[in-house]
């Protein structure tokens, strides 16, 4: 069976444009993979930020204690 010029150029389009597609698969799944982590990295951040204000806050809470607080002999 012989194929015509016209064949071979749509099966060597097909060929090249399924190769094609599957690459930017591959790319959109690292890029998922990519997202997932950061978003992990961003939660985890988040969390350490909060944690920080709680910190902070307590001891201005301390220091606003200890100011008021007849033994207070000024800063260290």
């Amino acid at each position: 069976m012989k194929f015509s010029f016209g064949e071979v150029a749509m099966l060597i389009g097909i060929a090249l444009l399924a190769i094609t597609a599957y690459n930017q698969y591959q790319k959109l799944e690292y890029a998922r993979e990519t997202i997932q982590v950061q978003d992990e990295a961003i939660r985890k951040q988040q969390e350490l930020i909060n944690h920080q204000v709680r910190y902070i806050s307590y001891f201005e809470m301390q220091k606003a204690s200890r100011n008021n607080s007849p033994i207070y002999r000024g800063p260290l």
